[in-house]
């Protein structure tokens, strides 16, 4: 081209703009002739250590959860979500639900940025980071069919293992835990005893680890019986409809307070043998609700180490989908495995009628002397223990 040919460039650089902005939209997925699909990254063919390996979960329970999200609601529940507008409203040329519910799944269950998890699935990461939190709000919003209190007839004392017998009325546990932010800034007043910036989440579990309640939303320099006071299970337990079977109790450690019929052990400083007993049995049935804490933080890591860059507003919402999401797993594989608890759960049921009506110290020193009446071998086997013995527990 000649430089004083301004009709030949003028065309020329209509040409190349044209161009350029097709091959800039040729690059975006929506418009090319394969949509992302998660069977093409991960047939049904494919190893299931392999697909287990990257989300956390069986191929099979992965169906089962994309079921659950697509089909519609119960009645009780709105069905005019983010989720559902986006499942009516999206193109044909749109991602599968499938990958959608993968884009969640990754974004709860795996410590890979955004941009890495957005890249295996073959989505740009804005309609990744975009996809997961339109779910995570609809799993937060689903919370009630997942984590709920069973029904007093179907509830299960908790199993100690110092007896390897059920603890009579000992029907859940309660224990508060940290989940971390991923910054400090303008978060101080989250900062806890840790020196972290953190949320404190009060948990309830039964005796098959299955969380039964999550609440978070707590500053990670709340106390734990502050934190149940302020909460809304505290306002719940008190009426009389609250499900919780006659005579049965929630256990707690000691960073709660014996308050109505959640029981917390006796003093480490008192030195009674009978006392000393009841908190051996008492703390070897507690440490069910920490180790389904474990559990659960084990399948969603980043609950210790940061959640992706959110406020703490956004946070306490992602706390909840991701207990929900671990919640709603366990159960499934636990239908889809065939997991028969009914032996120990008839002999579970059983709660002494003594229990019954009382609260507080009451029930407390009822328990204890149930212990040493019911399990006298366990009971003089600790007797006969050295105080070194002793002070392990």
């Amino acid at each position: 081209l000649q430089e004083n040919d301004d009709e030949q460039l003028m065309a020329f650089s209509a040409i190349y703009t044209t161009m350029y902005k097709w091959d800039h939209r040729r690059s975006c997925w929506r418009y090319k002739d394969s949509v992302p699909d998660l069977a093409d990254k991960f047939p049904r063919d494919v190893n299931p250590y392999q697909f287990a390996d990257v989300f956390k979960m069986t191929y099979e329970c992965f169906l089962v959860l994309v079921d659950w999200l697509v089909e519609k609601p119960n009645k009780d529940q709105s069905w005019d979500t983010p989720w559902s507008r986006w499942l009516h409203a999206c193109r044909s040329t749109s991602m599968s639900p499938e990958t959608a519910v993968a884009c969640v799944v990754l974004h709860l269950f795996t410590q890979g940025t955004c941009d890495c998890n957005a890249f295996m699935l073959g989505v740009p990461a804005s309609t990744y980071l975009l996809i997961a939190d339109i779910l995570t709000l609809e799993l937060a919003m689903r919370v009630s069919e997942v984590i709920q209190f069973p029904p007093k007839k179907d509830q299960v004392c908790m199993r100690s293992n110092e007896t390897k017998q059920p603890m009579p009325g000992a029907l859940f546990a309660m224990d508060g835990t940290l989940c971390r932010l991923p910054h400090r800034g303008k978060y101080n007043e989250f900062v806890s005893r840790k020196s972290q910036p953190q949320i404190n989440v009060l948990v309830v579990c039964d005796w098959n680890k299955n969380l039964v309640y999550v609440e978070p939303g707590f500053t990670g320099r709340t106390q734990d019986n502050d934190m149940f006071n302020n909460s809304v299970l505290h306002e719940k337990i008190k009426l009389p409809d609250f499900p919780l079977k006659k005579g049965g109790y929630i256990l707690v450690d000691e960073g709660f307070a014996c308050n109505g019929r959640v029981i917390r052990p006796y003093s480490k400083k008192r030195d009674e043998l009978d006392i000393q007993f009841f908190n051996k049995v008492f703390k070897s049935t507690r440490l069910i609700v920490e180790n389904a804490i474990g559990a659960w933080k084990e399948k969603c890591p980043l609950l210790n180490i940061g959640m992706h860059d959110q406020d703490p507003k956004d946070l306490t919402v992602t706390i909840l989908a991701s207990a929900v999401l671990y919640q709603f797993c366990k159960t499934t594989n636990e239908v889809l495995e065939n997991v028969d608890n009914s032996a120990y759960e008839k002999k579970a049921k059983f709660i002494p009628p003594e229990f019954i009506g009382l609260k507080g110290d009451d029930l407390r020193s009822t328990i204890k002397l149930y212990l040493i009446e019911h399990y006298p071998e366990q009971y003089q086997k600790f007797v006969n223990e050295t105080p070194e013995e002793r002070d392990r527990y």
